[in-house]
């Protein structure tokens, strides 16, 4: 961090050098990938469309950890597309089976990282200490204090860093079994994980049930091996992965990767209850709130997300420009959510969904749309009417913090039906004179406002109403 910030001042040297340029940053929609090919795993970064050019700077953190076996520190490489000024890449002792890459580039105003959409940054390379390992590498937090996924970055007109979360990002498992266990690629815990064992030389009759192949981990195809040969390589169903050697020891036999097979029969066609559903981290809750009439009480529903083990409510902080969780639910089933904030005051919201890994981290989904909602005032104390000349009332009360105006409401009747008497549009004055008509008793009662996002006033309770006489 201390790196960051040394190259966040080295940057903004070098913008005062270079004539600037009209950019603006968008502070969401930010996403990460990561893509396994054998021990490497390709970083991706992605700005949003509405992101203009020349993002300068870029600060963030991968998180890798072996579950099972040991590893040596992770390198990373940059991508020769990276022309930045300044690239750094640091292994930092997290845990003690696991490590954090510290990731910075920093460069000129005439330097953009993202001369597209995407853009890669470079590649992880992984040193397992072990013959069997299972090592998991995924986006992390700027602190040790927040986890979620997150990334700083800096335009060519920014003097400061700004911290967006960043969306879509799910761990990558890199798996190695001893011998015989079978080999092949399959989805696990919402992230790539790939499984590079050496299948077994002992190969099963064609005809046998492949206990093996379940919808998550699909058999490898393999070739059948040619009179003469020892082996055939297998092609690999996944992309960019090498090929796993398989073994047959006669000719027109297809091997099958797990000897356990033939002593364990698996039924062919799981039933559809067996089958979890699957989190699919592209989808977004569909988010609302509303407050309580005249309070600062907000209460949040929204649509069920499939394979979703929890949800988060995210509040926007205007002063660092940040979101951060302010509630946690781990019920999938609760689609609802209630919280109290303070009073007049507005907020910007997001909820999101997320699922719990293998190794108990979270894989979250897409950010809900922005809720915006404003809260209502306190209610008004220290109300009093003291008579005045000319048949007036004048009225008095303590300031409510946050409020834009005051409505004045009066009645002839304590219970009866009160009408508006007049309309303070300034949040600041706390008296105003009435005009009563005859020598009667008058009840006044008054509440407070505030304005929201959409200009619409927003009202807080009325106080007591107290009498008053001409």
């Amino acid at each position: 961090m201390k790196k960051w910030i040394s190259y966040i001042l080295l940057s903004a040297l070098l913008f005062t050098a270079i004539p600037s340029l009209d950019v603006s940053a968008a502070e969401t929609d930010w996403s990460g990938k990561l893509t396994a090919n054998g021990n490497n795993i390709n970083v991706t970064l992605a700005a949003p469309q509405a992101e203009p050019v020349n993002i300068t700077s870029l600060h963030f953190r991968i998180q890798v950890s072996a579950g099972s076996g040991k590893m040596d520190a992770p390198t990373f490489k940059f991508a020769d597309t990276v022309e930045s000024k300044v690239k750094d890449a640091a292994a930092i002792k997290d845990t003690a089976s696991g490590y954090i890459l510290d990731i910075v580039i920093s460069g000129t105003k005439d330097q953009n990282i993202f001369k597209t959409r995407q853009a890669g940054i470079g590649t992880i390379t992984l040193h397992p200490a072990a013959s069997t390992y299972k090592i998991t590498a995924g986006f992390t937090g700027l602190t040790s204090e927040n986890k979620e996924p997150a990334a700083e970055y800096m335009t060519s007109e920014g003097q400061f860093a700004q911290e967006v979360l960043l969306t879509d990002t799910r761990l990558v498992t890199i798996e190695k079994k001893t011998s015989g266990s079978g080999g092949g690629s399959f989805i696990s815990g919402g992230g790539v994980s790939v499984d590079y064992s050496i299948a077994s030389a002992i190969p099963a009759p064609s005809n046998s049930p492949d206990a093996s192949k379940t919808p998550e981990n699909t058999q490898v195809p393999a070739v059948s091996a040619a009179p003469g040969s020892s082996s055939v390589p297998a092609a690999s169903s996944v992309p960019g992965i090498s090929p796993v050697p398989a073994a047959s020891s006669a000719p027109g036999i297809s091997p099958v990767p797990d000897p356990a097979a033939t002593a364990t029969t698996a039924p062919e066609t799981p039933a559809a209850s067996q089958e979890p559903v699957s989190f699919d981290s592209q989808n977004k809750p569909q988010g609302k709130a509303a407050i309580k009439k005249g309070s600062s009480h907000i209460n949040f529903n929204w649509n069920k997300i499939d394979g979703a083990d929890g949800y988060i409510i995210c509040q926007y902080n205007k002063t660092n420009s940040r979101y951060k969780t302010i509630k946690t639910i781990s019920n999938p089933e609760k689609t609802t959510c209630s919280i109290t904030m303070n009073p007049a005051t507005s907020y910007i919201f997001r909820i999101r969904a997320f699922t719990i890994s293998e190794d108990n981290s979270k894989i979250y989904g897409r950010y809900s749309d922005a809720i915006k909602i404003t809260t209502a005032p306190a209610s008004i104390k220290g109300l009093r009417a003291k008579r005045a000349r000319n048949s007036k009332v004048s009225l008095s009360w303590k300031r409510v913090p946050g409020a834009r105006g005051y409505q004045i409401f009066s009645s002839r009747n304590k219970n009866g039906r009160y009408s508006l008497a007049k309309t303070v549009k300034k949040g600041s004055i706390i008296n105003t004179k009435i005009k009563q008509k005859g020598k009667k008793t008058y009840y006044y009662k008054i509440r407070a406002y505030v304005t929201n996002a959409s200009k619409k006033r927003v009202y807080g309770n009325f106080c007591k109403s107290i009498p008053s006489k001409s």
